[in-house]
């Protein structure tokens, strides 16, 4: 079964490096995987996506596409249009918004990535993901209650009226409040708060909020 991937409208929380051209296909290191749980409101349950990266030894500018199988539903999917960035003399392609099939949940499990490069080299890399898909069924307070005990790691994105993110980083106190963001970028839009759940495969991205000027000078 082969399942394209939907393109949604998501902000995306990568800065894209592209690299110059390697004549040999590069050895796969590792992979990065997270299911992301988004939010549109306080009550909503969340819409769930897969990211996946294939981390690899050499840049990865020749790369031309990924079929990722998940081993336990057989499920295949063609991962295009990849994304390709560097991080600490580590390079990376894979894609953040990849589906499920509809009605379905993204299977825990063991997968296979086979790397393709544009000459048709291919290598080929393991990986398990594992979740707790209880998490389709529980608004984001209620996920956060869940992970109580765990450590959590909070990111804060931020964007203009243009829809371009101006800041990605660590949740600092400055960020706390609407008036602490508009004080840091008079130019903020709106912002989303970023949950990454360490030792776990699990990103909760918390519902969009806006930042009105007006609310913000009514602030101590």
């Amino acid at each position: 079964m082969k399942i394209k991937k939907h393109n949604l409208f998501i902000p995306l929380f990568f800065i894209f490096l592209f690299l110059s051209c390697a004549q040999n296909v590069p050895k796969l290191e590792s992979t990065r995987k997270s299911v992301i749980f988004e939010y549109e409101s306080e009550d909503a349950f969340p819409i769930a996506r897969l990211s996946f990266f294939v981390e690899a030894d050499k840049n990865v500018r020749r790369a031309d596409k990924i079929l990722l199988k998940n081993e336990e539903t057989q499920y295949i999917w063609e991962l295009k249009d990849l994304i390709l960035f560097e991080s600490v003399d580590r390079f990376y392609c894979g894609i953040t918004n990849i589906q499920a099939p509809m009605g379905e949940k993204i299977p825990s499990g063991k997968y296979i990535a086979k790397y393709f490069q544009l000459d048709g080299q291919e290598k080929e890399i393991s990986s398990f993901l594992k979740y707790d898909d209880k998490l389709y069924s529980m608004n984001y307070k209620e996920a956060l209650e869940f992970f109580n005990d765990l450590i959590l790691i909070k990111k804060i994105a931020i964007f203009d009226e243009n829809n371009v993110l101006i800041h990605y980083g660590e949740k600092e106190s400055k960020f706390e409040t609407v008036r602490g963001i508009w004080n840091e970028y008079n130019n903020a839009n709106y912002f989303y708060d970023v949950v990454f759940i360490k030792g776990n495969d699990v990103i909760l991205i918390l519902p969009r909020q806006n930042v009105e000027l007006e609310k913000s000078l009514n602030e101590d």
